[in-house]
């Protein structure tokens, strides 16, 4: 499994080129409905929590990629993720199949989770309910 520290690294090529990596995801029926996403902004990593349509009318032309956390290491700690048109609508896949649906192949908290997780690292005694 890759480290944290090859994780980051990772991370860096692509946000420096101007992709945007998915960290979390919330799903509904089958299907994605809100990511938590980082980006490149001004030279420093960002994050933001985004719709999946937003992510799909502004999906960068340098691309976006998944952060697989069961990577055996850091060459397959990310999933470069597609826009894939079905009949109806769009999805993103990283996973390569003719199915339909949302699939990036990998199981990722929610973005509930992970925006627990920051409130936690931000936490300060008597600031609890912030």
């Amino acid at each position: 499994m890759a480290t944290a520290k090859q994780l980051a690294a990772e991370a860096a090529k692509v946000l420096w080129k101007g992709a945007a990596l998915i960290t979390a995801a919330d799903w509904e029926e089958g299907e994605v409905k809100r990511v938590q996403v980082y980006f490149e902004c001004d030279g420093e990593a960002v994050m933001d929590t985004v719709d999946i349509k937003d992510l799909i009318d502004n999906f960068p032309e340098e691309g976006v990629y998944v952060l697989d956390p069961a990577g055996k290491s850091d060459a397959e700690a990310l999933r470069q993720v597609r826009l894939y048109e079905s009949t109806e609508d769009l999805h993103l896949r990283a996973v390569p199949t003719d199915e339909p649906c949302d699939d990036f192949g990998v199981q990722l908290p929610t973005v509930a989770f992970m925006e627990a997780v920051e409130r936690i690292s931000q936490l300060q005694k008597g600031m609890e309910k912030r």
